[in-house]
């Protein structure tokens, strides 16, 4: 009847040898930081953000106790975020253990040897060793107004904040003029064109000859006009043909324009994306012809 019992006292015994050690570890003095020899993975990086965030929300609420256990996890998961040795000799400054705070001040200046804030963190460590030099000696009754004032409370660094991705560049302003241009020489284009069929269905009706300096036209189908009247038309259907042309050609010379427009201005050298618009005339049809990576 007496097992139980016994094997419930070796279980409580067991139980107090594996927590005393912890305990006295607790309440033992600072230990050195561990040697920075290695990068940190993604996951240590994801890992050490959280935890730094969780701390930050523990000292805003002065739970300093719980936002060491949360900075000290994060520079354990990443220890080339030195500034957090910064945000943890606070805590420990503010929890009263001021040894451990000399300690984090001390290990930031050896990693971070041309720190801009080396001469005020200096002073700060010195500050900090006066007052353990004070808190473990008898301090006489009048110099205590120069005790207090050495204690005076510095303000907290900054915290440091995660590494955040570069936002990303505004997008260049495109001119609308390519477009206009290109607009433009479409429709002037597909008016030339126009024209010029007009003209040439004009022509196909009517047959001229030039002989010794008379002109004789012939209408196809007959028709009741003279010859000089169908002379007439085909001479005028001969210049609209030629206007026509030329107004295909300036709108043609809109279209190159506008598509060199959209090619130099409006190309995303960013992403890599490149365009290529030529103009495209060709009997019955006139557009932009579009090559390129996307």
């Amino acid at each position: 009847m007496r097992a139980p019992y016994f094997s419930n006292v070796f279980l409580l015994l067991a139980l107090g040898a594996t927590l005393l050690p912890k305990a006295a570890l607790a309440e033992g003095g600072p230990k050195p930081y561990p040697a920075c020899d290695r990068e940190p993975t993604s996951a240590d990086i994801s890992g050490a953000k959280g935890a730094y965030e969780a701390g930050q929300a523990s000292f805003n609420e002065a739970d300093y106790g719980r936002a060491l256990l949360y900075w000290e996890d994060a520079f354990r998961r990443d220890c080339t975020a030195a500034k957090l040795l910064l945000n943890l000799a606070r805590a420990y400054e503010l929890s009263g253990k001021k040894e451990h705070a000399v300690l984090a001040l001390e290990t930031y200046l050896e990693r971070r040897p041309d720190a801009a804030d080396r001469a005020s963190i200096e002073k700060r460590i010195e500050n900090l060793r006066a007052q353990v030099a004070a808190e473990t000696k008898p301090v006489p009754a009048e110099p205590a107004a120069a005790a207090a004032a050495a204690t005076t409370a510095e303000p907290p660094p900054e915290p440091a904040k995660p590494t955040e991705a570069p936002a990303d560049k505004p997008k260049p302003h495109r001119p609308a003029w390519p477009v206009i241009m290109t607009v433009s020489g479409a429709v002037v284009g597909g008016i030339g064109l126009g024209v010029m069929f007009d003209a040439a269905s004009t022509l196909q009706n009517v047959n001229c000859t030039d002989a010794g300096g008379v002109q004789t036209c012939t209408a196809f189908p007959p028709y009741s006009n003279t010859d000089q009247e169908e002379s007439d038309r085909a001479n005028a259907a001969v210049v609209q043909r030629t206007i026509g042309a030329l107004t295909a050609a300036v709108g043609a010379g809109f279209l190159a324009a506008g598509a060199a427009g959209w090619y130099f201005s409006w190309k995303d050298r960013r992403s890599g994306a490149s365009a290529l618009m030529l103009p495209v005339v060709a009997p019955g049809f006139a557009g932009v012809s579009v090559n390129g990576q996307f």
